[in-house]
């Protein structure tokens, strides 16, 4: 039996919002990839949120919070997409 392929769509509105339009990527991952990817990710952002926490210069801690709802929003929408897929 053949793998639903799964459409993910990754934009960088919420880093570059005046390019995002010209940069949207297209990746299409089977169901088993697009579970190692949800894992790789969702591993990065439990670390991310360490890394906030232990942060103390306000510019850098600022920009990892906005990394981490970038990429919390990139792990909803992979999750979502698997659900539909599955």
């Amino acid at each position: 039996m053949i793998s639903p392929v799964l459409m993910l769509i990754v934009c960088v509105e919420s880093i570059y919002p005046h390019i995002w339009e010209a940069n949207m990527i297209n990746l299409e991952l089977s169901q088993d990839e697009a579970k190692v990817l949800q894992n790789v990710l969702e591993n990065y952002h439990s670390h991310l949120d360490v890394e906030i926490h232990r942060t103390y210069k306000r510019e850098f801690r600022d920009a990892l919070k906005e990394r981490e709802k970038f990429l919390a929003a990139i792990i909803e929408r992979l999750r979502k997409q698997r659900a539909q897929a599955a």
